[in-house]
């Protein structure tokens, strides 16, 4: 759940970073660590506030409910 690629990139950072917010709801309800940094910088917070700034208008219930989880 919480393995990293070459990148340190976890399966969490990318379902965030393809806009697919009910997989990382699933993931982080099972576990998943929001927390986890790939060696670019960037974590579950980053992608997710760069995806808002990109599809300000596009913000599901799924991911609602992430950014209470990780309290953002």
């Amino acid at each position: 759940l919480n393995v990293v690629d070459d990148t340190g990139a976890s399966p969490l950072i990318y379902a965030a970073s393809i806009f697919q917010y009910d997989a990382a709801l699933i993931l982080l309800r099972n576990g998943a660590d929001p927390f986890i940094e790939d060696k670019y910088g960037l974590t579950l917070k980053k992608v997710i506030k760069e995806n808002i700034r990109l599809n300000p208008n596009s913000i599901p219930n799924s991911l609602v409910e992430i950014k209470k989880i990780i309290n953002m």
